[in-house]
Order: structure tokens, then sequence, then C-alpha cells
């Protein structure tokens, strides 16, 4: 008995497409449909013994005609070369595989409706080198483990199993366990359904060739047939061939804090080269979601410039390489010891940190964490969590070490926050022109250039500027106005500038170039499908930071936004103000601190500056008076947060709520589904009266029977009569010839009478033992009389119903 080398393939769900591809990859050159047709190629070329499909070969019934051409040919050509094709049904193709089976030469369909059936692998002589056991879907769900049916004796011959199930502790998918499977007695195992590939027990090897070509990113890593080869003395051996042509990845690229984007745009190359040097050899496209993760200086240069890292585009041994998605997951960079003690919130949390971290001494911090604890456990305590409770047993209340993990998240979470807002230069400032600038140097403390100002923008294409579009400079440092015609493009210009800093705002179609100048340097900005690019003197440059998205709306106003306040136009100017600062009130903070507008119009813009810093110095002068104000405010914060996660467990309670009520329902659905399918199919046919008929009939028959014996009476008495009558040789008068004729009338009627009924009686007996035969059950009639005609009613109800769901 020589050894034995089968192919074997699952889950290639023929009708289906990947999900996800990049632009300009038709979705059709990466189908299933292709991989599996080239299955014959590799099939002949190894010489195999024989090409095994565990489930799911099609997608689903109406694919059946997608499918047939895919499989008559790679069947025809296996056929010509001498290599059986074996197959089981998954539940996706439990209802079309058998139909396909039916129609293809060469295609042999193991195990119909749930049964166990054993086909050969034999040598050139006909012995048999190889059995093949396999167990195929009788329908979409099956709950029981397929093997609790087996029944397939041991001729010892190796034995290969073969069946579409889940190892997983799903239990709608023919539920089977491992140890089952590896105490059965088959030299090996293979299965569909599981789409992640590889094997799952090594002794006798149980494997999942997993989707012959994955489906959506989700399926990452190599895909294809794998080589099964089974020796003499049973041991197997497998090997991945890696026939997809499509692999998805996942790549994490983590970063340093000192790294800036450019850095980390090389750091990316070198993740996805690495990555491609790791394909198949037949991998054409390897798509890939990057995560940027890790603290880095360039963190909100990342987060504006995303969709730079999501053009990047290399090939590598003949493989396109494509970014699909990228996610940056990056923090603010920040040195907890160096800001630990800082008289600000990052100085009291970073202080927090370290404290927890043991790097410093908890007790400065205590009440915090008592506060914290307090609140944590109150809101375990909370009706909210009732339920979740009720149903874990080794539920307990929060210790203080698990408060304190709580503590150092959220600690975490608002130093990161803060760092990123006091890292956004503020671009809302006043730009001091020459005759703003005072007479002596004193006077030019506290003044601030400003870090942004446009000098030039154009727009080359723009919604509604598809075919020509607009050119404008001179813009002065301060404050400028532009006017023009309606449709002139003014409202096309401020979003062009918006735009440019905020790129993840702008549509495809916009091509934008921006001169201006940032802290002094001259910088150029352009804009194309919705991505920008930043130089300095000419050379490429990092982004210039800018606040959150949500935070640079404010600095494109409508006049419709302005005008929801209440306002007459002498306040229109401090509704511009106050957005411009943030929505602060700086003239309020003047009024409550006793500042006065003293200054000139042309030092106005000065003097405000001086009179707001003179503001949020006597803000730090009461805030290191009131030094249980941050307490206070961090415990707010965090009873608010708490307050969140409440919220957010009862919404998820709620939904827990709907999953059990949902998967009750499904059970009870699924059962009715399993018993009504569980009904002989002759009951289809009842029309929930055949027993109220069959009574009818019996009495019917009874009753004809009675006439039938009062006739044969009648026909008897009406024969002795005539038999009776002695005829004299000479003939007989009128009066005795009439009286004959009446007899004979009598007996003509009589026999008549009988004849009908006789008829009648018989089309009785046909008729009910129609209807019995429609009753499929083992019962003798005066059993069928006693059967209530009502229930019978009940049970023709139910199945119409279960037969139409």
């Amino acid at each position: 008995m020589a050894s034995v080398e089968v192919l074997c393939v699952a889950d290639s769900h023929i009708g289906r497409r990947p999900s996800r591809l990049p632009d300009r990859f038709d979705p059709s050159e990466f189908s299933p449909r292709t991989i599996w047709a080239n299955i014959t190629e590799s099939a002949v070329s190894r010489g195999v013994d024989a090409v095994i499909v565990a489930g799911d070969l099609v997608d689903q019934e109406n694919k059946y005609a997608e499918a047939f051409g895919a499989v008559e040919s790679v069947a025809t050509t296996l056929a010509e070369a001498g290599i059986p094709l074996v197959a089981v049904a998954g539940n996706h193709d439990a209802d079309v595989l058998p139909d396909l089976a039916e129609a293809i030469d060469n295609l042999r369909l193991l195990g119909r409706d749930g049964s166990w059936e054993r086909t050969a692998v034999t040598d050139g002589e006909g012995e048999p080198n190889l059995h093949v056991d396999g167990w195929s879907f009788p329908g979409r769900y099956y709950h029981e483990s397929p093997l609790a049916t087996y029944d397939l004796v041991d001729e010892g011959v190796p034995r290969l199993g073969v069946v579409h199930a889940d190892v997983s502790g799903e239990d709608r998918y023919a539920p089977v366990a491992v140890d089952d499977l590896a105490t059965s007695g088959h030299s090996a195992w293979v299965l569909g359904h599981l789409h992640v590939p590889g094997p799952r027990h090594g002794n006798p090897p149980i494997l999942y060739p997993g989707s012959l070509q994955p489906l959506d990113p989700s399926e990452t890593d190599g895909h294809g047939a794998w080589l099964v080869s089974v020796e003499n003395d049973g041991t197997v051996e497998t090997e991945p061939l890696r026939s997809a042509t499509l692999q998805y990845e996942e790549v994490v690229v983590s970063t340093d804090p000192d790294q800036g984007f450019h850095d980390i745009v090389d750091a990316t190359h070198e993740q996805l080269r690495e990555t491609a040097t790791k394909c198949g050899p037949q991998t054409e496209l390897l798509a890939v979601t990057v995560t940027v993760s890790g603290r880095t200086d360039a963190h909100t240069d990342l987060r504006s410039r995303r969709g730079e890292l999501e053009q990047i585009e290399l090939t590598e041994g003949g493989t396109a390489v494509r970014v699909l998605d990228v996610t940056v997951d990056t923090k603010p960079s920040i040195n907890l010891a160096d800001r630990a003690g800082d008289d600000d919130p990052v100085g009291y949390l970073a202080g927090l940190l370290r404290a927890l971290d043991d790097d410093e001494p908890l007790d400065p911090y205590q009440d915090v964490i008592e506060a914290a604890h307090t609140s944590v456990r109150e809101t375990h305590d909370s009706n909210a969590y009732r339920e979740l409770k009720s149903h874990d047993e080794t539920y307990t209340r929060p210790t203080e070490a698990e408060t304190k993990e709580v503590l150092r998240r959220q600690a975490r979470q608002l130093v990161d926050a803060f760092v990123e807002q006091q890292g956004c230069p503020q671009m809302s400032e006043p730009v001091p022109t020459d005759a703003d600038q005072p007479d002596t140097d004193s006077d030019t403390e506290g003044s601030r250039e400003t870090p942004v100002a446009i000098n030039a923008v154009t727009l080359d294409r723009a919604p509604g500027f598809e075919t020509a579009g607009f050119s404008l400079d001179g813009f002065s440092p301060g404050v400028n106005v532009v006017y023009g015609a309606n449709a002139a493009g003014k409202s096309t210009l401020a979003e062009a500038i918006r735009w440019s800093l905020w790129p993840e705002e702008a549509p495809s179609s916009a091509t934008v170039r921006s001169e201006l100048t940032y802290d002094g340097e001259s910088r150029r900005i352009e804009l194309h499908g919705g991505v920008s690019e930043h130089f300095r003197d000419g050379e490429p440059a990092d982004a210039i930071p800018v606040p959150s998205l949500d935070g640079g709306r404010r600095y494109a106003l409508s006049l419709h936004d302005m005008l929801q306040e209440e306002t007459d136009d002498g306040e229109f100017a401090s509704v511009i103000q106050r957005e411009s600062t943030g929505g602060f009130n700086i003239d309020a903070v003047r009024g409550d601190f006793g500042l006065t507008d003293g200054a000139s119009p042309a030092t106005r813009g000065i003097s405000a500056t001086k009179e707001a810093a003179a503001a949020i110095d006597q803000v730090e002068e009461l805030r290191r008076d009131a030094p249980d104000l941050e307490a206070e405010r961090a415990r707010l914060s965090q009873l608010e947060e708490d307050l969140a996660a409440a919220a957010d467990a009862s919404e998820r309670v709620d939904l827990l709520e709907t999953a059990i009520e949902y998967r009750k329902a499904q059970d009870a659905y699924d059962q009715r589904i399993d018993e009504v399918t569980s009904f002989p199919d002759e009951l289809a046919s009842f029309d929930g009266d055949e027993l109220d008929q069959l009574n009818d009939l019996d009495e019917q028959i009874a009753q004809q029977k009675r006439v039938e014996q009062e006739a044969a009476v009648k026909y008897r008495e009406a024969a002795d009569k005539l038999a009776g009558t002695e005829l004299p040789e000479d003939g007989v008068t009128d009066e005795v010839l009439q009286t004959l004729r009446e007899y004979r009338d009598e007996l003509d009627d009589a026999e008549d009478n009988r004849d009908r009924l006789q008829r009648k009686v018989a089309d009785a007996e046909a008729k009910r033992s129609e209807i019995r035969e429609k009753i499929p059950l083992d019962l003798d009639g005066e059993t069928l009389r006693e059967i209530d005609t009502d229930d019978l009613a009940e049970l023709r109800s139910f199945v119409s119903e279960g037969v139409g769901s």
C-alpha cells in the first residue's frame, strides 16, 4: 500500500468578492472563483491522488448559475487527469451542492442529508490506500455533533475524516470537540467553516484549510490550498501551499518621542516591505491596515496628515502593497518627572501618576484616591449594574488597587488631552500694525507676533469652480475684508484657507495653493485630492500644528453662527472677538477683575493683550489661594466620567437583555423548524378533516349495506313468488299475467337498486382507502375513530405555519 497525497480546500464561497480592495483593483480578478480555477493546475502538476473540499464550495443557493461553470470546468479537467473530486456540503451550500453533484460528473458528494458515507482512494490495482469518511450539512443549521451518528467501520485502511463543523463552541453549525475528533481513530481530519487557516491539533492532525481566498481584512495571513500526505503507517504531514493571490495584514508602526512625521513615514515603508517578504509566492496584492502607536512629538502632525500615510504605495518582489486604512493611536510626548509639581493641571496629574507608580509619596493624593474609590464603588452598587452582577457569581466590589488602576487610566487621558491642547498655537491673536507700536520699549512688553499669517491663496479647482479658479494676494497681517458680487468666490476663499489647514475637511476635487508666514518663516501648503503637502523655503516640511478639527471650526464662523446670539450691531464685534478666543468673554473677565479699558483706538490691541495677561496672572493667584479647587475639579470630572460609564453600562444591560431575548426567540424558532422538519412529508397533503370524512364514509357504508340487505330480501321474496306461481299449460288469464308483470317489475327494480347500492359501497370503500393511506400512522380503524378531530385541525394549522415560515 503506497502513500497518498490529497489537495484539500475549504470555504471557497464561489459567488462572493473580497471586500475593501484598494482603488484601481478589480474585485472580480481576486474573486474565489478565479483562485478555484487554478486548483487544477496545482493538482495536476503535483500528481495528487484526490482533491477534497470541506464544505462551502459555493456561497449560497442563488449562486448556482455562477458556480456551475466553475465547478464543472475543474471537475472535468481533474477527471481527464484521473483525479477524483470529493466534497461535503457546508452550511452555506447545503441546498445547492447536492444539485451540482447530480449535474456534474466526477463531483462526488459524501454524506447527503446528514449521514456518514465513505469513498476509497485506490492504487493502480484498485486496492484502497485511503478511506475518506464524509458528512454533509442537511440544512442551514445543525445543532448536534456529527460524530454522534458516526457509524462506519474501521477496515484497517488509514482514514481521513472530512466534515464542515465548528470547534469554537458555536452550537448552530455542527459543533464538535477537538478531543472527540482526536480520539476517533482517524489518521487526520480536514474541517471547514472557520476561515482562519491552520491546525487545531497536532497528532492526529486536525486541520482547517481556511478560506481559499481571504474575503475581508479580518482574514489575515496567507491563504490557499493545503497538501495532506498520508503514509502507509497512518502518519500524516500537512503543508500550506499559500496559493491565494490576495493577502490582508495588520501592521503596527511604533514611534519614539523624538520622531517627526517623515521619520514615521520611513518607518511605515520599512514595516510594509518587511511584511511583503512574508507573502506567498502567488500573492499579487498585499492590502494593509496600519496603526501608528506610541508617544511622539509628531502626534498632532500625524492626526492632520493621516491621509498622506494612506497614499503610500510600493512594490516588493512582484507584490503590490497598498494601505487600506491608517489609525493614529499615538499620544503626546511628555516626561512626567519633569512636569510633576508644576502649578497647573498637568503638573498635578503628573505627580499623581508618579505617586500611583510608587515613584513619589502617595500621601498628598490620598484624599483624591479615597474620593475616587468611593465614587467607583457607588457606581458599581448602582442599579445600572444589578442585572450584570446577578449573572456573575464571581463578582466582587472593586478593590482599592482596581480603583487606582481606573484613576491611572483617567489621569493619563487627561494629561494627554491637556498636553495636546497646550501644544497647539493660538492663531487668533491680533497683529500689531506700525501705528499700534508704542513709542517706548516698555510698552512692547507682553506683545506677541501672530504665529500664522496668510499671504496669498490660489484656487485652481473647487466645487463651483470646476473649470476656472482665481488667485488673491496682498493680504495684510491684521484684519482683511474681502468683498465682491454674489458667487464671486468669497465663501469659497474662506473655505480654501480652512481646507489647507484642515485637509480632512476638504472635498476630493479641491486643488488649492496657499502662501503664508508661520513663526517668521515662509511656508507653502499645496492641497490636492484631500491631501496637503507643506513646504518651507521650497523644501518639504512638517505640517503646521493646528488645533483639533472641532476647535478649528471656530476659525470659520459664518454670519448665521454669530447671529445665533441675540445681539444688535453694537455687540457684533464682541461676538467675533469672543468666538475667535475660543468662546471666552474677555470683556467679562476684565470686568470681574476690575480692569478698565482706557487705551486709545491706536493701542487697543496691545492694551487688551496686557489686560488679558494681567487677568491670567490674577486667575493664577486665585488658584494658588484655593489649592483644593483643582482637586474638586478633578473629582467632578471623575464623577462625570463615572456617570457616563454608568449610562454606558445601562445601555449595555439593555443590549444584553435584547440579545438574550433574541437568543431565546432564535432558539424557539430553530426548535420549531426542527419539529416541522421531523414530520413526514405526507402530512403536507393533510386538509385537516380526513378523520371526519373517514367517519362519515364508515356511516355511509354501513347505511348502504343495510339498504342492500333490505333489497336482497325483497329480491328473494319476489323470486319466491315467481317460482311459486304454477302456470297452467293452456296459458294464464289476463289477471294472472298482470300479477306476473307486477312481480317482474318488482324484481327488476330490486335488481337495479341492488346494483346501484353495490356501486355506492364500492366507491365509498375506495375513497375510505384513499383517505386512510394519507394518514402515515400505524393506527387501526378503531383508534382512528377515537382521534379528536379538533386536535387534528390544530395539528394541520401548526404544520401549515411551519412550512410557510
